[in-house]
């Protein structure tokens, strides 16, 4: 009774900066250790305080317990961690935004919640899937530091702003409404006959009425998937056709049999598309979808199932070109004149040559010196060299064409 209340240690010493209470005899609350108290506010009789948050810096802002049994806490580095009350055992820890404060968290019921964050943004998840969560942005850039959801298709976040935000958390956007003569806004909590109360950081507090919820979407089609049937592919869902103004949808895919029966949920596809995977050949795939407005989410339209997933094609075998051998050049006749100091090579290719290249070399005559690799130079059938000086000398004849560059041919010979 809030008129006869009496002040209870809970977690002495601890920052306590959540609590939830799932009945009227069961509350929890989350500490800035990491730690999670259960009790009974009408005894203050209390269980010991048990940490669930190993993830340090460990700050829990905020937590909802939708169940007896199940509660979800968030903390100041963007994780939500599922736990049971009754026993401090954690389900799961789940990184939801990485990195980013996460400030309320609300489930209206025990397989969807809603978190906020610093930068305006809303997540939306299964507290009883490790995967899956989608983003929205409510309020771009704008610290929210509370949420309560009366309906799964109705959020209300508080500001450092000093506003109410109205929005459904499967979609983008929400209505921003100020609140005169409130600072900025530290937590807000909303009946399911939406009523609400919003506090802010100098001890105020606000109420005020929602307008009366519509009735929730009903489908009058199924939802339609589009798309290649075949490993690799992406498919698209096309949205069922609704009643009663949706804004917003969920997703979910799923794996059924080649016949289109026993279909399962496929962890983490919760998206409007869907990349099929190995997984996926000789099964069928179909999606579900689950519309929302402000009155809440109306029963899921369900697609018919896919053609069987094709395997995708096996990659071609690389082509492989045979090249022709390198050619070669035959020597057919040289005319060495001492006299002239000249000389005149003839020869012919062999294989398909395109072109020659020629080079002569003259021995080094001083003991131990290296005899100088040939510097080739383009050529016809025949070559002369002119005005040689006297000493041994070594021509080379090496022909190219489409096979590449053949094996010189070289001859010897003196000019005296």
């Amino acid at each position: 009774d809030p008129a006869s209340s009496t002040a209870v240690a809970l977690d002495p010493g601890a920052l306590i900066f959540g609590v939830a209470c799932a009945t009227a005899t069961q509350c929890t609350a989350v500490d800035f250790n990491g730690n999670e108290v259960t009790y009974d506010p009408s005894t203050g009789v209390k269980g010991a305080a048990t940490q669930i948050d190993t993830d340090y810096p460990y700050y829990l802002q905020a937590v909802a317990c939708p169940a007896a049994d199940q509660c979800t806490a968030v903390d100041y580095d963007g994780n939500e961690i599922t736990f049971d009350p009754t026993s401090g055992a954690v389900s799961h820890t789940v990184s939801i935004e990485d990195g980013v404060s996460l400030n309320g968290v609300s489930c209206p019921s025990t397989t969807q919640c809603t978190a906020v964050d610093s930068n305006g943004n809303a997540i939306t998840f299964d507290p009883t899937s490790a995967s899956g969560a989608t983003t929205h942005d409510v309020e771009s850039g704008v610290d929210l530091d509370g949420v309560s959801c009366p309906t799964t298709g109705l959020c209300f976040a508080a500001d450092q702003d000093g506003n109410a935000v109205e929005f459904n958390p499967n979609g983008d956007g929400g209505t921003v409404d100020a609140i005169s003569g409130m600072g900025p806004l530290e937590a807000i909590t909303c009946t399911p006959a939406l009523q609400c109360v919003a506090v802010d950081n100098a001890g105020d507090e606000a109420q005020g009425t929602s307008a009366a919820l519509p009735a929730v979407p009903v489908a009058t089609t199924s939802p339609t998937v589009s798309g290649a049937t075949t490993q690799g592919q992406v498919l698209n869902e096309g949205h069922a056709s609704w009643t009663n103004g949706p804004t917003g949808y969920a997703y979910q895919w799923d794996d059924c049999d080649a016949s289109g029966n026993n279909c399962t949920a496929i962890s983490g596809a919760t998206g409007q598309t869907y990349t099929l995977t190995s997984a996926d050949v000789g099964h069928t795939i179909r999606v579900i979808e689950a519309a929302s407005n402000a009155g809440g989410s109306g029963t899921a339209a369900v697609s018919a199932s896919t053609a069987v997933i094709a395997a995708a094609p096996a990659a071609a075998a690389p082509t492989t070109t045979s090249l022709p051998a390198a050619p070669g050049a035959k020597l057919l006749k040289e005319d060495v004149s001492s006299k002239h100091h000249d000389v005149t090579f003839h020869f012919k290719p062999v294989g398909d040559a395109t072109r020659y290249e020629c080079a002569v070399v003259l021995k080094p005559t001083k003991k131990g010196a290296k005899t100088p690799k040939p510097k080739y130079a383009s050529c016809g059938l025949s070559k002369t060299y002119k005005k040689l000086k006297k000493g041994k000398y070594t021509f080379y004849v090496r022909a190219i064409g489409p096979g590449g560059i053949g094996v010189a041919t070289d001859y010897h010979f003196t000019i005296k």
